[in-house]
């Protein structure tokens, strides 16, 4: 599976672990714009990879080609819905 090959890159494992930090202590520590674009764009660039090796995963016989796009145009419409409207905003993350 193309997505989980993707996925265990030394770049992407890096990425993850950028991430995961990131959510978990820096914006708890060191709020601001730097920590919540990290996390933006981090998220919008390993999310379609992640929602596509899990699928892939429990349904071997999909396309990963197109469910790479769905995933891709889905995040994309995800984050920036979250990213326009404030109350969307709250609601999601509450």
């Amino acid at each position: 599976m193309k997505s989980l090959k993707i996925l265990n890159l030394n770049s992407h494992i890096l990425l993850l672990g950028i991430w995961f930090m990131n959510d978990l202590f820096f914006k708890k520590y060191f709020p601001g714009i730097v920590t919540g674009k990290i996390s933006d764009l981090i998220g919008i660039y390993l999310s379609p990879f992640i929602l596509t090796a899990f699928i892939g995963t429990i349904f071997s016989k999909i396309n990963e080609n197109i469910t790479f796009i769905a995933n891709s145009l889905l995040v994309f419409c995800v984050f920036l819905v979250i990213n326009i409207s404030q109350r969307w905003n709250d609601t999601i993350y509450s």
